[in-house]
């Protein structure tokens, strides 16, 4: 093992997958950091069998694990359980179909500037090995015109919030800010650091920290979760934040939607409504051409664009039930 980092972590790893992607990142973060400061707790819902050999077989090899299997428990609990369980002063997330570089504690580590900043997050990327449709998800997810920059850190517009697949925190403010919020199962992270920030705490972006997410979803997964987040914000639009940015892209982009419906039976010149509409398609079909240029892959030209109005209208949708549902700021 490479002894790059000295802070003491303790790994926090939910797994939400088949058995030979926890191999892999487990594999991975054996190369991260010495035994003496780390350990990597490994929470299993029971979904798949095998994973309890998995890590026993990783701490036979000397990666310093604890196993916590935990049948049918949600990842905000997890996370929450693992929060309370763990012995180190500093904590990192990381899912297990994320692959970590060797650099990746010490990125973090790098980060945190005495106890100015709480949370750090860091951004993936598809494997080189991933499938057409995972890398056009990936782009579709980490472009301008899907998610406005904020999974990047690249945004300007709002705050950017990292999530729990690559973000490290101190345990003692996070345990101070109330943990993960068990209301919010999809986005559980947004409130905590909205009391972080409140405490006077800062968020930090670190690119060194890139993990290689392999993203295994169908197509109706993608547009259910994304549906799922989108009420999740919809019921925050109260608290301060990415949430006003989001709700007012989002008007717009229903806007657009719902004018791309007019623009096929009304698109006669100077329709105001057809050009709003065109606007929109062609930042759909330019997104396409250029992830089709970068991926050297034509199937992108039809599948980035087909991809980004499913992602667009299952927030859209989503968002607009959760704004009928809307917390007050905690």
């Amino acid at each position: 093992m490479l002894n790059d980092c000295h802070t003491d972590f303790s790994v926090i790893m939910f797994c939400d997958h088949a058995p030979d992607l926890l191999e892999s990142a487990l594999e991975a973060l054996g190369k991260v950091s010495t035994r003496d400061e780390l350990e990597v707790m490994v929470i299993d819902d029971g979904a798949f069998d095998g994973r309890g050999r998995v890590a026993e077989k990783a701490a036979m090899q000397g990666l310093p694990i604890r196993y916590f299997h935990l049948p049918g428990i949600r990842k905000v609990d997890a996370w929450n359980h693992a929060l309370r369980e763990s012995t180190h002063d500093h904590l990192a997330f990381l899912d297990d179909d994320c692959v970590p570089p060797p650099g990746w504690l010490r990125a973090f580590e790098d980060s945190f500037d005495g106890r100015v900043v709480g949370v750090v997050g860091g951004p993936d990327e598809a494997p080189e090995d991933a499938s057409a449709f995972e890398k056009c998800l990936d782009y579709v997810l980490s472009s301008p015109i899907g998610t406005l920059g904020f999974r990047r850190g690249s945004n300007r517009l709002g705050r950017y919030y990292p999530r729990p697949w690559n973000m490290a925190a101190s345990r003692e403010l996070l345990v101070l800010a109330g943990g993960f919020d068990e209301e919010s199962p999809e986005a559980p992270e947004v409130p905590m650091i909205h009391r972080l920030e409140g405490m006077g705490y800062r968020v930090a972006y670190q690119p060194k920290a890139m993990v290689r997410h392999r993203k295994e979803t169908s197509l109706s997964r993608f547009a259910g979760r994304d549906f799922r987040l989108g009420m999740d914000r919809g019921r925050c639009t109260q608290q301060p934040g990415v949430a006003r940015v989001y709700s007012m892209v989002l008007a717009l982009l229903a806007a657009l939607l719902s004018l791309s419906i007019v623009w096929t039976t009304r698109a006669f010149a100077g329709d105001t409504s057809a050009v709003m509409a065109a606007a929109y398609a062609l930042a759909v079909s330019f997104s396409g051409l250029h992830a089709a240029i970068s991926m050297r892959n034509p199937a992108a030209m039809v599948l980035v664009p087909f991809l980004l109005v499913v992602h667009h209208i299952a927030h859209i949708a989503g968002y607009c039930l959760g704004r009928l549902r809307r917390r007050s700021p905690a």
